[in-house]
């Protein structure tokens, strides 16, 4: 499974988050009094009075990257749908065009797509101290000298909170065989079976390296391999 995590700097304010907030922070449009308008906010605090008087400013992976993705369909569009503006969105525009409004993210300077890497994230909140990043939770927590952690909907980011799907900004990676191909394609069975072994999907396993977060229930799913059963 894969996690994304929301920290700004390490001195910076803290931030209870709920996938509304980031909706009506960075959206292009948001509703206003029952109205589709454009963005007005301008500081978190607009928002919701609890959260910190701090201008808003986002810097969130660009379109390109596996994160956006994640931010967009776990924080943008479920803060879309958490806020009510969904419903009225699509009764104005239209269900295509109003389910794409709902991600469609502001560009007046509040938020900033990074292109590259998480390094340059970084670079970008260091030096404007009011700003917040969209990471991996590896490279959080490779930094946590350097970045403070916001929590959504009340939940901290952790390799403990993804694994159990309590986080609710993850997804989990699938890995695809066609069981009709087992036993006519030569090793076809031995790699789905080396690629969701420990030493490869277990939690000291080259891709918790990359990022990913062990199943907790890789045993089961080794067996399942093993035993050519079709995974629901």
């Amino acid at each position: 499974m894969t996690g994304s995590s929301l920290p700004g700097d390490i001195a910076g304010n803290d931030f209870a988050f709920t996938p509304a907030d980031w909706f009506n922070a960075l959206a292009a449009e948001v509703v206003v009094d029952g109205k589709v308008v454009a963005n007005p906010h301008n500081k978190w605090n607009e928002i919701r009075a609890d959260l910190p008087d701090q201008e808003i400013l986002a810097f969130v992976p660009g379109t390109k990257h596996g994160t956006r993705e994640v931010f967009e369909e776990k924080v943008i569009h479920a803060g879309c749908e958490e806020s009510g503006a969904h419903a009225v969105l699509v009764a104005e525009k239209g269900e295509d065009d109003g389910d794409a409004a709902c991600m469609a993210l502001r560009t007046d300077g509040k938020s900033v797509d990074i292109d590259g890497d998480y390094t340059e994230t970084l670079a970008r909140i260091q030096s404007a101290k009011n700003g917040i990043g969209v990471f991996g939770l590896a490279f959080y927590e490779n930094n946590t000298d350097k970045l403070k952690v916001g929590t959504i909907s009340g939940i901290v980011p952790s390799t403990e909170s993804i694994a159990s799907r309590e986080y609710p900004v993850s997804r989990p990676l699938f890995f695809y065989v066609k069981k009709a191909h087992i036993g006519t394609i030569p090793g076809l069975k031995e790699f789905a079976e080396f690629f969701v072994s420990d030493e490869i999907a277990g939690a000291g396993g080259p891709l918790a390296q990359y990022g990913l977060v062990a199943d907790p229930e890789l045993a089961t799913v080794q067996a399942a391999v093993a035993a050519e059963e079709t995974m629901q």
